[in-house]
């Protein structure tokens, strides 16, 4: 009797625990780029009061 091999060779745990590594990358990526939209729109802003304060003067 032969035994099949499973897919990609490899146990379902390994299979589980790359799994949650690229979970966890994906979610350090998402934080990072909600960091940097966040300090982005920061710049915006301030850029814009700073153009509408020159208009004033």
């Amino acid at each position: 009797m032969t035994t099949v091999p499973s897919i990609g060779g490899s146990n379902p745990e390994a299979m589980l625990d790359k799994m949650i590594a690229q979970q966890e990358r994906m979610f350090a990526l998402e934080v990072k780029k909600d960091t940097h939209k966040m300090e982005h729109d920061f710049q915006m802003g301030t850029s814009k009061d700073m153009g509408s304060a020159a208009q004033k003067s």
